[in-house]
């Protein structure tokens, strides 16, 4: 049947590796065949806002915060919830409606893009909230290197037949345009991609924002090389007994 390619297709995506499209992918086709993730049905104020861009060990962070004992939203659980129209509408229009959903379905941390970008009003809805600004652990060149590296080419193979004709892809580009915005990077008419130089300026540029817009008793820079001692400091909790930061 249908079904049963698709879910041979899923794991086939699974197995795959194009840099970090292959999260995307496989929660897209989850949710193409309705095995999606259920999602609860607690009312859960934010008590942690990631402000780091993707690629500053953001999924590390996320499975921290998760040890932790966070309900802790990541970019790679965007499509997996059906998020994307909903944060395309927040960047168009300021439609509040994925703050009341993730409220709803009881996040309450985030970490990755999109989230990251909207910090701002994420401390504005929840002014008690702790912010951890991850950041790559070999600086804005580092990071620069990672994003061109992988979030680079996963944009390039989705504006490629035959994903360019789903809608939830033209949903996913939609999105990454609005956060390049935000994160000020313009994409070079040329190539279609952002400069090295540019990426290294927007992420020197955000760190000073976040910086600037966060009282600095709510505000941790964290890199996955520190551990999950000034994270769990921070946040007030006991570290989990292993120790072991995820990597």
């Amino acid at each position: 049947t249908m079904r049963l390619k698709g879910i041979f297709l899923l794991v086939i995506f699974q197995f795959a590796s194009i840099a970090n499209g292959i999260e995307v992918m496989s929660i897209v086709l989850r949710r193409l065949l309705g095995l999606t993730d259920g999602a609860g049905a607690s009312d859960q104020s934010m008590l942690v806002i990631g402000a780091g861009f993707g690629r500053t060990g953001t999924e590390s962070l996320c499975a921290a915060l998760t040890r932790l004992g966070f309900k802790t939203y990541h970019g790679s659980k965007v499509a997996r919830y059906g998020h994307l129209p909903q944060w395309n509408r927040w960047f168009d229009a300021g439609d509040p409606a994925i703050f009341g959903s993730l409220r709803r379905e009881g996040f309450n941390a985030t970490t990755d893009f999109p989230a990251s970008v909207a910090h701002k009003e994420l401390l504005r809805r929840n002014p008690t909230a702790k912010v951890v600004l991850s950041l790559h652990p070999r600086g804005a060149e580092g990071w620069a290197r990672s994003y061109q590296k992988t979030l680079v080419p996963l944009g390039d193979i989705f504006r490629r037949p035959p994903f360019k004709y789903f809608g939830i892809f033209k949903e996913y580009l939609k999105t990454e345009a609005s956060v390049l915005s935000l994160m000020g990077i313009e994409l070079e008419a040329a190539s279609g991609r952002p400069a090295f130089s540019q990426l290294v300026r927007s992420y020197e540029e955000w760190v000073a924002l976040v910086k600037r817009s966060v009282p600095v008793d709510q505000l941790l820079m964290h890199t996955a090389t520190d551990g999950y001692a000034p994270l769990s400091a921070f946040l007030g909790v006991a570290a989990p007994p292993d120790k072991d930061y995820p990597r």
